[in-house]
């Protein structure tokens, strides 16, 4: 009776465990002489300006990271960048990763440590997007929401089953381009794919960065609609 109920108890505390490990990774960047900070991870911008930017959700793997030092007192603060750091990083999941950048000599400095659960509650952060507040109609799609997604969108045969798959299970969600990324690899066609984009258009939070997406489309006349978005 004890060794069932023990072994009871290991396997709810393997459940537990795996329900509350953490997807993607914390990064929180801040300049040694406290300058503001613009800062661009895996080739795509983050609107914030601040001397603290901080990234949540951050795919595990390797990135690269570009931060640039912003004019105080321009007229439009950012509009005059002069980068300070340029690297790749490689970042584990559960992790926040605080960078202290050095203007003078371009280096960064890295001290990891355990992410705490205040940072993966908190709506406001940035989530490898640009750091828009949430519409109040949708909510974020979460890194274990999209892997969901993914998997009911390949148990269909035909591109316009994945389609209509992909947009009914992404209705109501607000997603950045590298979710986006994630779901269009999925379709044959790029004439679906543009489909795609086009039908949730208006949940992108990020579309400054949609031009990176032109990679999977071949006909001129498809980039031409999805840089019009």
């Amino acid at each position: 009776m004890k060794s069932s109920l023990l072994l009871i108890c290991f396997f709810y505390l393997i459940t537990t465990f795996a329900q509350q490990k953490k997807e993607g990774s914390i990064m929180r960047f801040h300049s040694s002489d406290n300058c503001l900070l613009k800062l661009k991870i895996d080739n795509r911008f983050f609107n914030k300006i601040a001397r603290t930017v901080t990234v949540a959700e951050i795919p595990e793997g390797k990135h690269i990271i570009q931060v640039y030092m912003a004019e105080p007192f321009s007229t439009r603060p950012g509009e005059k960048l002069t980068e300070i750091y340029n690297g790749t990083i490689r970042t584990y999941d559960a992790i926040q990763y605080n960078c202290t950048i050095d203007p003078f000599i371009n280096s960064m400095d890295v001290k990891e440590k355990e992410a705490s659960e205040v940072f993966y509650s908190y709506s406001g952060q940035n989530v490898m997007n640009a750091d828009k507040q949430a519409n109040k109609n949708y909510s974020f799609l979460s890194a274990s929401e999209l892997t969901q997604i993914k998997l009911s969108i390949n148990e269909q045969s035909a591109d316009v089953e994945k389609l209509k798959k992909a947009v009914a299970l992404c209705n109501a969600r607000q997603l950045n381009t590298v979710q986006v990324e994630e779901i269009i690899k999925l379709f044959l066609f790029e004439s679906t794919r543009l489909d795609y984009i086009k039908s949730i258009n208006n949940q992108i939070v990020d579309k400054e960065n949609i031009k990176v997406l032109n990679s999977y489309f071949e006909l001129d006349s498809s980039k031409e609609a999805l840089n019009a978005l």
